[in-house]
């Protein structure tokens, strides 16, 4: 692009070079934006609509990084049409689907200067499409428009940086929207979730501990590159370790049995479904258990066996004594409060799986 720029560096030359050289849209692209950028601000707005109508013809065959160098030279202009600027990001979001890792990059970068210029409205819409990436949604938190943040957090399928995810729950302990959808997505790292758990309602806490963190709405792309927001503990495997080591000492002197056995146990004790006991102490997030157990009113040391217990089924959970300093900490009366909006977020979410199951077999009997 840039070669091409600096070879015709007028309209008309680039209009001769491109009818010389015949169809290529990314000349075409190129050549509409340098006259919607040269002569836009002098024309009626009729005509501005009439040049961004022919700019947004030639999207569908340009090339990303065409795409993104249009946006970057349009991004911020008072005169370009919202309109034309919404049908490019649009459109870079889509390609970046559809084109090789190089080109795609090269559509979040035209994203991020669209979302760095756009109006209000426009952000808003850009923060429900499904195919955003953690640049796109950290250029567009970083905005600071409550309502196009809410409708970012809302769209599960919008990909969101472990800083991004830090920075939400900051806005959290004011917002309840942005609370409650953080509370809702299936790939909230639960090294932010004490954070959040912290400025959560009963109802909401009940909400994490039934999600689990296992998709409601399906499980997280794991093809998706977790980038470097991400980085590795390298002592992180020899702390589970040692953990699991211990754990296997305390064992060596109770018998707890099977982690079935221990929930029906709680189950009784607590007043609940065995089904959501099970699900609580075999969650990834250890306040389940902490739950269950404080709501169970067991002691200290049938609580250090259930963790120990936990541990050999799953390798995410707690470890023993962090786990203990939870359960000292945790009051019973909240215990009781939140695993009744747990019984009540199951029995609503069962109630939707039915009423969807209805809809879908009244559509085959239809068809």
């Amino acid at each position: 692009m840039k070669g091409r720029a600096a070879q015709f560096p007028d309209i008309e030359s680039k209009l001769e070079q491109l009818l010389g050289q015949g169809a290529d849209p990314d000349g075409a692209l190129e050549l509409l934006v340098d006259i919607l950028i040269e002569r836009g601000r002098n024309l009626q707005l009729g005509k501005r609509e009439h040049c961004a109508d022919l700019i947004r013809s030639v999207f569908p065959s340009c090339t990303n990084p065409a795409l993104a160098d249009a946006a970057k030279r349009l991004a911020g202009l008072d005169f370009v049409p919202p309109k034309l600027l919404k049908s490019l990001a649009e459109r870079s979001m889509q390609a970046a689907g559809e084109r090789s890792a190089g080109e795609s990059g090269a559509a979040s970068e035209a994203v991020v200067a669209i979302v760095a210029e756009a109006r209000p409205d426009d952000l808003r819409a850009i923060a429900a499409h499904p195919g955003l990436d953690k640049t796109v949604t950290a250029s567009l938190i970083a905005r600071g428009d409550r309502e196009a943040i809410r409708t970012c957090v809302r769209n599960r399928k919008a990909k969101l940086a472990r800083a991004t995810f830090e920075e939400l729950v900051g806005m959290a302990k004011d917002d309840g929207e942005i609370r409650q959808a953080l509370c809702h997505r299936p790939d909230l790292p639960e090294a932010v979730v004490p954070g959040l758990w912290e400025r959560c309602e009963d109802t909401e806490r009940a909400r994490l501990l039934v999600a689990g963190f296992s998709g409601e709405a399906g499980e997280p792309d794991p093809a998706a590159p977790s980038g470097p927001d991400e980085p590795e503990d390298p002592q992180e495997d020899e702390k589970i370790k040692l953990d699991r080591q211990l754990s296997e000492i305390i064992l060596q002197y109770a018998d707890t049995g099977s982690l079935a056995r221990m929930s029906r146990n709680l189950a009784e004790r607590a007043g609940i479904d065995e089904g959501i006991a099970f699900d609580l102490i075999c969650g990834s997030y250890e306040h389940g258990a902490v739950l269950l157990a404080r709501a169970a009113n067991v002691d200290e040391w049938t609580f250090l066996q259930l963790v120990c217990a936990r541990m050999k089924l799953a390798s995410g959970t707690s470890a023993p004594h962090r786990a203990l300093k939870l359960f000292r900490e945790y009051p019973r009366d909240e215990a009781k409060a939140v695993l009744a909006e747990v019984i009540a977020a199951r029995n609503t979410d069962a109630e939707e799986a039915k009423r969807a199951m209805a809809q879908r077999r009244k559509k085959t009997d239809i068809a």
